[in-house]
């Protein structure tokens, strides 16, 4: 399952369902590629949540300024640790750490328009060019009766070929997902 963030003064609210243990959460912002740093502090960067119950994260933007006017995407970390078992045994102890995509936009970033999203057909393949400053979720390329998935997204101002066949029939759809998680198709007839 997958979770996107769009940034708005965003509280992230964590729920602990254990009914038994304490969990410690520790929570920050990372870039999604690369070590540059981020303009977001998650708070508190480490909490307890007590048994059945649940806390809340809280992201908050530095006011760094942005360096261009599109969409800009980093990670939001939050690491699970359980408590240590008091056992003369050996144990083996997860701690899980789940990502959750966070993007930041300009305030005079232009709407969204998918018109400005171009399919083709060509020689490589089937290919998008996204000339929007967003990042274009996709959740499914339908070609005939198939459907393959695709987990990524494609960079603002980028061509992608999504699928490399040599062979693609008439109609094609791809199932973007936009910021309310509906679907939205965009067809090549």
């Amino acid at each position: 399952m997958s979770m996107t963030i769009i940034y708005v003064k965003s509280v992230f609210p964590i729920m602990n369902t254990d009914k038994e243990k304490p969990y410690l959460i520790q929570s920050w912002v990372s870039a999604y590629q690369g070590d540059e740093k981020t303009p977001f502090i998650a708070t508190p960067p480490l909490f307890r949540i007590e048994p059945d119950s649940s806390g809340t994260a809280r992201i908050s933007y530095t006011g760094a300024p942005l360096a261009s006017n599109q969409e800009v995407v980093y990670w939001l970390n939050i690491k699970s640790i359980p408590p240590m078992e008091k056992s003369p045994e050996n144990q083996l102890q997860l701690v899980i750490n789940s990502q959750f995509k966070l993007f930041l936009r300009a305030h005079d970033i232009e709407p969204l328009d998918f018109d400005k999203v171009k399919l083709s057909k060509q020689n490589k393949g089937l290919v998008i060019n996204n000339d929007t400053p967003y990042h274009l979720t996709i959740k499914h390329i339908l070609v005939g009766d198939k459907r393959y998935p695709f987990n990524d997204f494609v960079n603002p101002h980028q061509e992608v070929v999504l699928l490399k066949e040599n062979h693609i029939p008439q109609k094609v759809t791809v199932q973007f997902i936009n910021d309310y998680g509906a679907t939205v198709d965009k067809v090549l007839n």
